[in-house]
């Protein structure tokens, strides 16, 4: 993608031009809700509103639509999220499906976002209820729950930062929040994303590769918000140059590229030296 984009910020980049389709995939009856790669073998993992996670050469069978899955760092294991509040642990050799033993531990609404923790402590979740949940990597269990994480708006997002002590997250009061996890509070809240009042879509907040900045699409304007992660310091806008709502943003994870998707069906790949972090 880079050879192909050595001048990708140029206005007169021809649509349609180079960027050859691998493979396309039509195993999903239904719209595909999410992707996550293997951390180590060349599976792609997809979950769809047909109830399935489709993994290459054999799938998984739930009976609620998939809206997040994560892969253990070992890539042994994936937590998955779906339309039901319950969050299911699956065993990926074995196919088998583990939930928390405790039901008050589940979140009350369906789940947004599910991401693990890079040393796999810990995984944690989002849910429309509002909340966000800490669970534990090994008993799943959950270990701690932010109440009303974005003052009673659904949860988008969640992430964690590298060294796993503190959680990124958004909410639908387009709103980013970094939680510190050793004290359960909010350290700081970047705002002024532009969109005013409550968003209609789902999008996530992310870092850079670098973890200086916090990135976030408005939905409105279709621009990129970046804060410096330290400060909360707004950065100049970027238009993304989408026709609709960002559904997706994901940021490389040792450059300054990173790629959107939205829903005037297409999709972004931002490359430039003097972009964010680079």
């Amino acid at each position: 993608m880079l050879a192909k984009s050595h001048d990708f910020g140029s206005t007169d980049n021809q649509e349609g031009q180079g960027h050859p389709v691998i493979r396309t995939l039509y195993d999903h009856l239904e719209e595909v809700t999410c992707l996550e790669f293997h951390p180590n073998k060349p599976i792609l993992a997809s979950g769809s509103r047909d109830c399935h996670v489709k993994l290459f050469d054999y799938s998984i069978n739930d009976v609620e639509p998939i809206t997040c899955i994560s892969f253990h760092p070992g890539g042994d294991y994936m937590v998955m999220g779906t339309n039901s509040p319950i969050i299911r642990f699956y065993d990926v050799n074995t196919v088998q499906c583990y939930v928390c033993s405790v039901p008050s531990h589940q979140h009350t609404g369906p789940v947004t976002s599910i991401k693990y923790e890079p040393g796999a402590k810990y995984f944690a979740s989002s849910s429309r209820d509002g909340s966000i949940k800490l669970w534990d990597g090994i008993s799943n269990k959950c270990v701690n729950t932010f109440e009303k994480a974005h003052d009673g708006s659904q949860v988008c997002s969640v992430t964690f930062t590298r060294n796993g002590k503190y959680i990124l997250s958004s909410g639908k009061d387009s709103v980013v929040k970094l939680w510190e996890l050793s004290t359960s509070r909010c350290l700081i809240a970047y705002t002024g994303a532009g969109t005013t009042g409550k968003q209609v879509h789902r999008t996530q907040a992310l870092f850079n590769h670098t973890e200086e900045y916090v990135m976030f699409p408005d939905e409105v304007t279709t621009t990129l918000c970046a804060w410096n992660a330290r400060n909360a310091s707004r950065q100049q806008l970027l238009s993304l140059g989408h026709n609709g709502p960002i559904r997706s943003i994901v940021h490389s994870p040792n450059s300054a590229t990173f790629l959107t998707c939205s829903d005037d069906f297409r999709a972004r790949f931002w490359y430039r030296k003097h972009l964010i972090g680079a």
